[in-house]
């Protein structure tokens, strides 16, 4: 059985654009090599169509189990027409926001598909059609896909007590995907990495449709990862945002990584990526050494890596039950609407926090 940490090696070998083809080959051709942790592995991370495509490309499809071959090509396939359904609906967006002189921008995947950074579109699994709208646009931005189609999404009674990053999600009629109209990048408020107004300034027009500029395209994909998906805090890798990151990269070689390591977030992001990808080279800078050999020891012991996962997991809910409390404890209006609610979120917290 292949351990998660050599599992984490391969699949970043399989993305990479300077791994060994054939030292991989050959892994991927030991009759006991472990398929199904590695599929889980790319099922949890959303890169399943990914690692499909990337064998395709470096001509390794024939190392594949037949049976799994064929289920990655029918999962492909359908992601592949799902993308080319969202793209549709993004232009059309597009077009109507910018007859209304609405000023935005499309973020992440739909972003990078609509820029046409993937040679295949079946290559990135996209949930949600994100869009950044200018404060002074969002009302009206949003009450136009109401009236295009679209209808807003039933939120908890709880959702107007916390200024969320996107207003309530629209939900189409007919389409595959929901849409977010954000007013900012990230949960916090309090975070003041990558500015909306500043991101709207710098954005470019590509094939019709308003996207960030490279670099912030890059910084936007890291941060998200890193802040809104918790990367930082629980120093954990996102290969679908590691795959991102590698093909904005490699898109766009005068982007510098040297230039960005003063931000911890970015630092800490290319560190955990430097210890799997050999695209990311970090040797001449001063941020290896005992971090760096702890990851990899974490990294490479289950037990520990799950125990720390369990702690931060816990200090994470009860940082949030806290605050929650004590607006349960001051606001009456607050305790009414979590008492009305209480089947929801007695739901949630029989979820298992791992």
């Amino acid at each position: 059985m292949i351990t998660p940490y050599n599992a984490h090696k391969v699949i970043a070998s399989i993305l990479s654009y300077k791994s060994d083809l054939v030292l991989l080959k050959k892994t991927l051709s030991e009759p006991s090599f472990d398929w199904d942790t590695l599929v889980e592995l790319g099922s949890r991370h959303l890169i399943l169509p990914t690692l499909y495509i990337r064998l395709k490309q470096k001509s390794l499809l024939d190392v594949l189990p037949f049976e799994l071959k064929e289920y990655l090509e029918e999962l492909t396939n359908i992601n592949r027409n799902r993308n080319l359904s969202l793209l549709n609906d993004a232009n059309e967006i597009s077009r109507l926001f910018q007859t209304h002189k609405i000023n935005h921008i499309f973020l992440k995947g739909m972003a990078l598909l609509s820029a046409n950074y993937f040679k295949d579109a079946g290559e990135r699994m996209i949930a949600d059609i994100d869009i950044l709208v200018d404060t002074k646009d969002i009302d009206k931005a949003y009450q136009l896909l109401l009236n295009n189609e679209f209808d807003s999404a039933d939120e908890s009674p709880l959702h107007k007590y916390i200024e969320h990053k996107h207003l309530p999600r629209l939900i189409p009629k007919e389409g595959l995907a929901a849409v977010e109209i954000h007013r900012r990048l990230f949960n916090s408020r309090k975070t003041n990495h990558l500015l909306p107004e500043d991101l709207l300034l710098n954005k470019q027009l590509t094939n019709g449709v308003y996207i960030p500029s490279n670099k912030d395209l890059l910084q936007h994909n890291i941060l998200n990862w890193q802040i809104n998906d918790k990367g930082y805090y629980y120093s954990r890798i996102g290969f679908r945002s590691a795959y991102d990151s590698l093909i904005i990269l490699n898109t766009h070689q005068k982007l510098s990584i040297k230039d960005e390591l003063k931000n911890s977030y970015i630092r800490s992001y290319y560190l955990i990526l430097s210890i799997f990808f050999e695209d990311i080279e970090l040797d001449s800078i001063k941020t290896r050494g005992l971090k760096l050999k702890f990851l990899k020891y974490r990294l490479k012991n289950q037990i520990l890596s799950t125990f720390m996962d369990r702690i931060l997991n816990k200090l994470l809910f009860l940082n949030i039950l806290l605050n929650r409390f004590y607006q349960f404890i001051m606001n009456k209006n607050y305790r009414k609407d979590v008492i009305s609610d209480q089947k929801r979120i007695f739901k949630l917290l029989k979820k298992p926090r791992i």
